[in-house]
């Protein structure tokens, strides 16, 4: 009757897993076959029928607007409740097959097409033998609108529209991320988006970044020499591109310098410098009424500016892009490294190029609705 009970539960932990296996790369076929700024709110629509006992999604859900994600679990995230205080049922559970594992996707879509989607899987892996804890096992690919400025420039130079990383703090984890923006070509998002889902059912567990997502990762690992090679040649903001500056940046703003001295930092050059807001770019929600102070120095000047000081003076019309550190009702935009940028007619058309890019932004959206102003260079 034990052995009985024993079969009948291994049985039923493997169909479970199988199941969830096969609606997870049935989904995955689906999200994968929306195209980027392509695929319409019909096709996103299909997914959300057909997923709807799985999906969620906050306030409306429009043509005009829409957000909606989807996640599977198997039995073990499913009963947490039921393994929390029993390690030795959680144990037991992995002994005999069983791969706890979340799955998500989503889509967004705006004004009647699809602009993101994405898919995430994290799957527990049992301890190895000598070891006392399992961890966990992560891979995702996510559309992005940007990219956080300045932290993946070497790898962007290799390929402008996509990275592949791992983060870093993740305790009790290994895992492995792609992000690509819409602007990424089709079949590299497809690429990007290969997971290797036998990981939620192989008696043999997956342990590996490569084991789940096998080609981002071994991308990842063969361009890193490149990349980390290239990260001398960037400082110099010689290489990097306006149009990533401009998709980029959180925060863009046409200025005119009113006043300039020497500034608080020893190297040079370092100037202190009061300026003036002509228009806002990208952001800047937070822009008080009136002028404000920026630290400048060698770092943060790009191309036509990063001889010398000479062109720091009062008159000169910059684009700078910012950071807002601003803790309420205080305003605190610092400036950007690289992100002083000579006005002249071609940087700012190649910065603007940029910020049409980022399509979360809201500035953009109404230039796109209404029309931009135009913008006075030097």
């Amino acid at each position: 009757m034990l052995l009985a009970t024993i079969a009948c539960v291994l049985v039923a932990v493997q169909v479970e897993q199988r199941i969830l296996r096969w609606r997870a790369e049935r989904l995955l076929s689906e999200i994968t076959a929306l195209r980027l700024r392509q695929s319409d709110w019909q096709a996103a629509q299909k997914i959300r029928e057909r997923w709807g006992s799985w999906g969620r999604y906050d306030g409306s859900c429009t043509s005009e607007h829409c957000y909606y994600e989807i996640e599977l679990k198997d039995f073990g995230y499913r009963h947490a409740n039921l393994f929390a205080n029993r390690p030795w049922a959680w144990n037991l559970y992995q002994r005999i097959g069983g791969r706890p594992a979340r799955i998500r996707a989503d889509w967004e879509v705006d004004a009647g097409r699809v602009w993101a989607k994405g898919f995430g899987v994290h799957v527990e892996v049992p301890p190895a033998a000598g070891h006392d804890f399992g961890y966990t096992l992560i891979a995702t690919s996510d559309s992005v609108s940007r990219f956080p400025f300045y932290t993946y420039w070497p790898q962007l130079l290799l390929h402008p529209n996509y990275i592949i990383g791992t983060p870093g703090g993740c305790e009790s984890c290994l895992a492995v991320y792609a992000k690509f923006t819409p602007y990424t070509d089709p079949s590299e998002i497809d690429r990007l988006m290969r997971f290797n889902l036998s990981c939620l059912t192989r008696w043999d567990p997956c342990r590996e970044r490569g084991d789940i997502m096998s080609v981002a990762w071994n991308q990842y690992v063969a361009e890193m020499p490149r990349w980390q090679a290239s990260r001398q040649r960037i400082m110099g903001c010689q290489t990097y591109p306006l149009e990533w500056l401009g998709r980029d940046s959180e925060n863009a703003a046409l200025v005119e310098i009113e006043s300039t001295k020497p500034g608080r930092e020893a190297r040079e050059p370092s100037r202190t410098i009061e300026v003036k807001l002509l228009q806002r770019l990208k952001g800047l929600d937070k822009w008080p009424t009136g002028n404000l102070q920026f630290q400048l120095d060698q770092q943060m000047l790009y191309r036509a500016v990063e001889q010398g000081s000479e062109n720091i003076a009062p008159g000169r019309r910059f684009v700078f892009l910012l950071h807002d550190w601003s803790r309420w009702p205080k305003p605190d935009f610092r400036v950007e490294p690289c992100g002083a940028i000579a006005a002249t007619r071609s940087n700012v058309d190649a910065i603007e190029r940029g910020i049409r890019l980022d399509y979360r932004t809201e500035m953009v959206k109404s230039k796109q609705a209404s029309g931009s102003a135009s913008v006075t260079v030097d």
